[in-house]
């Protein structure tokens, strides 16, 4: 089953300080998934980069098979902190129905 989800090798890096290390997964459609861990580990660091509230250093995401960057973010909605969302690009239209 291919992937709604798919992390690739992600890294992301405070200055010196490394947060996210080679980090892989991924989630098949129909599935859910929680992200848990200790203070520090980087759990608020990759949901911002899921967002992209924080640009990417190296790795990839994708969503539907489709590169994390292909999709055009929504404007920002004010009051919200920071929840944001982004719209698929028109080749993912398809891939939702499969």
């Amino acid at each position: 089953m291919k992937p709604a989800f798919a992390v690739e090798n992600l890294s992301y890096a405070f200055g010196s300080r490394a947060v996210l290390t080679n980090l892989s997964f991924s989630v098949p459609r129909s599935h859910l998934f929680i992200i848990i861990g200790p203070n520090g580990a980087g759990k608020t660091t990759l949901i911002k980069l899921m967002m992209r509230i924080l640009k990417m250093q190296t790795g990839q995401i994708e969503i539907l098979q489709a590169p994390l960057g292909t999709y055009s973010p929504f404007p920002p909605r004010g009051g919200n902190g920071f929840a944001g969302t982004c719209s698929p690009p028109e080749s993912a239209g398809a891939r939702l129905s499969e």
